[in-house]
């Protein structure tokens, strides 16, 4: 949640300036969030096939 929010607050003071370099930075945030969270899901239950 806090990095969520963190990209947020970046996204909309930098929006004016380069609003791509922005969205890259965002879907780089975005990504690093997902990848955590799968990480944990693996963890905390078993794989059921």
């Amino acid at each position: 949640m806090n990095l969520y929010k963190h990209s947020q607050l970046i996204f909309f003071i930098n929006r004016r300036k380069n609003p791509y370099a922005v969205k890259r930075q965002m879907t780089n945030y975005m990504l690093q969030d997902d990848e955590k969270h799968q990480k944990v899901q693996t963890f905390s239950k078993p794989n059921k096939i």
